[in-house]
């Protein structure tokens, strides 16, 4: 059997016939069953609800999406700000806590200032006698 560039061309035009053929015969079946399949509508009918319930699902899960967005978005500035409001806290409280410091410290000077004044004045009293 000699592979001629005719040959092979024939049987390439034969083979896309004969496609051609049963091509058109599953049509022809298929436009066939629609006739006599018996509630064409109804299947059509389920499909169509049952897509119209895909879409109600998914229009309310992205609503359920985008609200959780907003919540996020809301939690996240209001974080920022309660910790603005600690870092304000925490400053003040350092300042507070040096601000006793500084206030114990002067306590003790002005005590120790006043020692020696008053043994002062019981030196003086204790000369007197």
């Amino acid at each position: 059997m000699e592979a001629s560039p005719e040959k092979w061309r024939e049987a390439s035009i034969h083979g896309m016939k004969l496609a051609q053929v049963i091509i058109e015969k599953s049509d022809k079946a298929v436009n066939d069953g629609r006739i006599w399949e018996p509630l064409p509508m109804l299947r059509d009918f389920c499909i169509q609800q049952s897509n119209d319930r895909i879409r109600t699902y998914m229009r309310a899960t992205r609503a359920v999406v985008v609200k959780l967005r907003r919540s996020f978005a809301a939690v996240n500035d209001e974080m920022k700000s309660v910790n603005r409001c600690k870092e304000n806290l925490e400053k003040a409280l350092e300042y507070k806590q040096k601000d006793l410091v500084i206030n114990m410290e002067s306590q003790e000077i002005r005590n120790c200032r006043h020692k020696p004044l008053s043994e002062k004045v019981q030196k003086k009293v204790s000369l007197k006698k």
